[in-house]
């Protein structure tokens, strides 16, 4: 009797823990934060995931960098999200989607609301979808874009096309910028 109730209990976490990542939160179990350098922003990402050590912005890996593939860099199933706050040639957030749009080749757009950590407002994000190849791997990149309180930023997750573990990847970036807390920039 006391096994079956033990199994039973381990089914029970094993499901809850399956349903807080398929919900969204990611943040439910540990997570890792990141500072930029400068203070203009931190983020909070799953402590499954890696931060590049020699990256000057966010640059998380779900991966182990011992598994970086020489010269292409993800391996099979492997995802990276890096993250980017700047002030683009254009100097507003539509002219920097526009120009990254045209220049990737993007082949979808499109636009939602991302409910951020402690904030009353949705941010609104524009999502920029391309493929790109090098060799004969085909990749598939997501770039997400928004302003927060001057700022201007382009959150990007890279993957293989086709991978199936797509969701799961599409979770951690929100979960990345939901938790975003950004220093208001000066004009």
């Amino acid at each position: 009797m006391l096994r079956t109730q033990l199994k039973l209990c381990r089914l029970l976490v094993r499901h809850v823990v399956v349903t807080l990542i398929a919900m969204g939160h990611c943040a439910a179990l540990e997570a890792t934060s990141y500072t930029s350098p400068g203070g203009e922003y931190s983020v909070s990402y799953p402590s499954t995931w890696v931060h590049y050590p020699e990256a000057k912005s966010l640059y998380i890996l779900n991966f182990p960098l011992t598994r970086i593939v020489k010269e292409i860099l993800l391996p099979e199933h492997g995802a990276m999200i890096t993250f980017a706050n700047t002030r683009p040639t254009p100097h507003s957030l539509e002219e920097w989607i526009e120009s990254d749009a045209k220049r990737r080749g993007a082949v979808e757009r499109r636009s939602f609301a991302v409910q951020r950590e402690g904030q009353s407002s949705a941010l609104s994000v524009t999502e920029i979808i391309s493929h790109s190849t090098r060799g004969t791997l085909e990749f598939e990149e997501v770039d997400w874009y928004f302003s927060v309180d001057g700022n201007l930023f382009d959150a990007v997750l890279l993957y293989r096309g086709g991978d199936l573990r797509k969701s799961e990847y599409l979770l951690v970036l929100n979960q990345v910028v939901s938790s975003l807390k950004a220093e208001r920039r000066q004009p």
